[in-house]
């Protein structure tokens, strides 16, 4: 009976921690302006584009993106946060971005957003 109760408890930890592993995220954040005459709207259709992009051609979808702006200090930029399952489904995102239909969605985020850094993180809620 002892082995069996420390077989469950051995079985439920690991599901515990796995599911745990499962709730971690890659995210990309970009530092961006808006383009002259654009507006904030103008750069939320065409990530919602690149978005729906995404989302309808990687394995399992399940990526997110956020445009960030500040409402206290400097105002004068904004951030996109695109959050993956994973890093394979970065690196899908990646691949997709260089094919011809990926490239036309980031030409029209380019008409209305000029992005000059980025940074990869790992994200783990706690």
């Amino acid at each position: 009976m002892k082995k069996l109760f420390r077989g469950v408890i051995a079985v439920g930890a690991f599901c515990i921690g796995t599911s745990a592993l499962a709730d971690s995220r890659i995210d990309e954040v970009w530092d961006c302006t808006i383009v002259e005459g654009k507006t904030m709207e103008d750069v939320r259709a065409a990530n919602a584009d690149w978005l729906k992009l995404v989302n309808g051609k990687i394995k399992g979808g399940k990526v997110t993106s956020s445009t960030v702006v500040a409402v206290v200090g400097d105002v004068t930029g904004f951030l996109f946060v695109d959050s993956f399952p994973d890093l394979s489904a970065y690196a899908e995102v990646k691949a997709l971005m260089s094919t011809d239909e990926g490239q036309a969605v980031e030409a029209a985020l380019g008409e209305v957003s000029i992005c000059t850094s980025n940074r990869l993180y790992e994200s783990t809620p706690n």
